[in-house]
């Protein structure tokens, strides 16, 4: 990935062996963090130790720690889990090829909670867009299908949920939600394009969205949000 210049950026998983990239000794993660409370460090992994890798840690708030470490012991009554994972919870730590010294651990946070983005968007293609479901035909026919909904996706995308987002965030400072818009235009596309579209109901068209589409009130930040403040 790196050589066809992508970088990527993971979750630590614990057990994973690290070594240091002069001694080539294996490192003790817990030992380093507890030590230095923080880390952003070039290590190696793989069975040959030759590849670079780059680790940024911080640690969390005990609050958190203690309800992921709580998340933990529930997820794994039977196996239960090591007094050394515990410990670890006390930080996010993330696995990152990304090299610029410029990459900060908070940068890395948040550029790490995009990925559940992706899983809404995978989620709203098979729940409002059919994605999933796929007939017996041939290849060709598969082809144009596949070409077709990825058309239908875009333009949905890009000339109804971007400027009706920017719209409503102009209005009222409220975020559409992606799921919530995809259901709704997917059953009620073509009453609403001819309702948004004459200048006499344009404004019951927004209050549609506005009752049916927009974000729910809390405390997270939604992905409209977090994808401000990711700054390179």
């Amino acid at each position: 990935m790196k050589e066809h210049g992508a970088d990527s950026i993971s979750r630590y998983k614990h057990k994973t062996t690290f070594y240091d990239p002069i001694s080539h000794e294996e490192i003790d993660l817990l030992s380093r963090l507890k030590q230095c409370g923080s880390l952003d460090m070039e290590v190696l992994a793989g069975t040959n130790k030759s590849t670079k890798l780059r680790i940024i840690a911080a640690p969390v708030p005990e609050e958190v720690a203690n309800i992921r470490r709580m998340r933990a012991k529930k997820e794994a009554k039977k196996r239960g889990c090591s007094h050394e994972l515990l410990q670890l919870m006390a930080w996010s730590i993330f696995i990152t090829t990304i090299d610029d010294e410029d990459f900060t651990i908070r940068q890395a946070c948040l550029l790490y909670s995009l990925r559940w983005r992706i899983e809404c968007i995978f989620k709203t293609w098979k729940s409002n867009l059919n994605f999933d479901k796929i007939h017996n035909v041939s290849e060709v026919q598969l082809r144009v299908l596949l070409n077709a909904r990825f058309i239908m996706i875009t333009l949905l995308y890009e000339r109804l949920y971007a400027p009706l987002e920017k719209l409503v965030f102009t209005k009222i400072h409220k975020h559409l939600s992606l799921m919530k818009f995809m259901h709704f235009i997917s059953r009620n596309l073509e009453s609403f394009i001819k309702q948004f579209f004459d200048d006499g109901k344009k404004d019951d068209a927004i209050k549609l969205l506005l009752r049916y589409c927009t974000f729910d009130k809390r405390k997270r930040k939604c992905f409209n949000e977090v994808v401000d403040l990711i700054v390179f």
